[in-house]
């Protein structure tokens, strides 16, 4: 996980998505399907191809344990960074606090818990343990600051998106999501850059 290793994610994962309609159920019960009603324009839900149907496959199965053969918007995966951050718990992200006129209260939108717990604490920790030494000693250490004022934890992203079927425009989409202090996090942000051309690097 530090280092991105494609065959490294491959060789672990794989032997655990025997049983995709399994995996399936298990994205399903934390809500990761779900619409998040934002209310924002274009919003969409995650897709991740042939997962639980009949054309289900090796490639597709080995791809995806890197982030291919998905299409996840990034306000879920923000979300789930920052169920990470939150101890297990997974909220839907909120934009306003409250409506106010006049200086009063006229209507006010309280935090809505998605799920109480995505994993078992042990998995929990076993993740922010990964996520923070992908910062302090992985390919996101320009996400840190050598942990001079405080630690980081997040992961980098680099994928190559095709456009009209084609990867033959060399396009990216570069990222990295994470929270911070690591200790006691108090923000979780992502930010996603589209490149043409390499050298092209979420780190």
């Amino acid at each position: 996980i530090e280092r991105s290793s494609n065959i490294g994610m491959t060789k672990v994962v794989m032997p655990h998505l025997e049983y995709p309609q399994q995996f399936k159920e298990c994205l399903t019960e934390i809500g990761f399907f779900e619409p998040m009603n934002l209310h924002i324009a274009g919003e969409r839900v995650p897709r991740i191809r042939n997962l639980g149907n009949s054309n289900w496959d090796y490639i597709d199965a080995s791809r995806m344990t890197y982030g291919y053969a998905t299409e996840i918007p990034p306000i879920y995966t923000l979300s789930i960074y920052n169920a990470i951050a939150n101890g297990g718990k997974m909220v839907r992200p909120r934009f306003v606090k409250a409506e106010l006129k006049d200086g009063m209260v006229l209507r006010e939108f309280p935090t809505e818990v998605i799920k109480e717990r995505i994993c078992k604490p042990s998995t929990l920790r076993d993740i922010q343990y990964c996520l923070e030494h992908v910062v302090s000693g992985g390919l996101g250490k320009k996400a840190g600051n050598g942990g001079k004022l405080f630690k980081v934890s997040g992961k980098t992203g680099t994928a190559q998106f095709s456009e009209n079927g084609s990867y033959a425009g060399r396009k990216y989409m570069v990222s990295f999501c994470g929270y911070f202090p690591s200790d006691e996090p108090k923000y979780s942000c992502i930010v996603c850059i589209k490149k043409q051309g390499l050298p092209a690097s979420g780190g």
